[in-house]
């Protein structure tokens, strides 16, 4: 009887972490950056927020820190993360809550793509480069190990994306 009802708590305590857990993870992060520069030309640490789930998470009243002790933790906006969507979040120490978060690129959006197979003209990042004749592809792109919507053949060593912002 005791085992019965150890049982039914565990299930209960199971299924209410489950019932209200969020479905947003950190897809990805990136501790002394040097490639991806902010609005203001440095380079802070950031991560990247995902909504796997269904339904739009709102981010009012979350918090970061880099220290478990940190009673002064840095708040989000009151924004949402749509199903399907990334939010990335720089660590750079600038409150700039009202700025806007949203990722300029997301999973499946449209993209036109070269595999060389010799030197691509130095002017292909240009604005006025004619990529008319490139290959379409939604990213992401990969090898195949079954996150990718484009994908490139085994030992591609490079490969030239461009996308037009509006």
């Amino acid at each position: 009887m005791i085992k019965k009802i150890f049982l039914i708590s565990l299930s209960l305590i199971s299924f209410s972490f489950y019932s209200f857990s969020q479905s947003i993870r950190i897809n990805e992060a990136m501790s002394s950056n040097s490639v991806f520069i902010d609005e203001d030309g440095d380079t802070p640490d950031w991560f990247e927020l995902f909504n796997y789930g269904n339904t739009p998470i709102s981010l009012d009243n979350w918090s970061v820190s880099d220290k478990n002790d940190n009673p002064t933790k840095w708040k989000f906006p009151n924004i949402s993360i749509e199903p399907g969507e990334y939010l990335l979040v720089w660590a750079s120490d600038k409150d700039r809550s009202s700025a806007s978060f949203r990722t300029l690129i997301n999973r499946g959006d449209d993209f036109k793509y070269i595999l060389p197979t010799s030197d691509v003209l130095s002017s292909w990042n240009t604005l006025n480069f004619n990529y008319s004749d490139w290959l379409s592809g939604r990213s992401g792109f990969g090898y195949g190990d079954g996150d990718d919507q484009t994908l490139i053949p085994n030992g591609t060593l490079s490969i030239f994306l461009r996308r037009k912002f509006i």
